[in-house]
């Protein structure tokens, strides 16, 4: 068991090494891609990770107006980061699922959304 204690602004390295930590617990080897994979960083931009988590926090609570909220939280986290693939993930799925009770104008840029998360990550499994 360790001790994670460390300044919240690391906290993708904190990710990383417990992300490694439970792989080598587990005698699990990882490939030089999924090593990769396990240690890039989702987003440059701790701000834009604090909005993403919001958003996922409001998503969970699976509510029509907890889903705008949490679009409004990526729309700032985009701003951020336009590069933050996982954000434009979960905002295609707000924005498609809101398309069903609303506009086509959700489905259209939950569309747009899901085809930039590919472009910026195309192993992206979420995407």
């Amino acid at each position: 068991s360790g001790s994670y204690e460390r300044d919240f602004s690391k906290v993708f390295t904190i990710q990383n090494d417990v992300a490694l930590a439970v792989a080598k617990a587990l005698q699990a080897e990882l490939l030089p891609d999924e090593r990769a994979r396990v240690v890039r960083a989702p987003t440059t931009s701790l701000p834009a990770y604090t909005w993403y988590l919001q958003a996922v926090t409001r998503q969970r609570r699976e509510t029509h107006e907890e889903a705008l909220l949490a679009i409004g939280d990526l729309e700032r986290a985009l701003e951020l980061d336009g590069n933050f693939a996982a954000a434009w993930v979960l905002y295609a799925n707000l924005r498609t699922a809101a398309g069903f009770r609303d506009a086509v104008e959700h489905r259209s840029r939950g569309e747009h959304a899901a085809r930039r998360a590919l472009e910026l990550d195309p192993e992206l499994g979420t995407a």
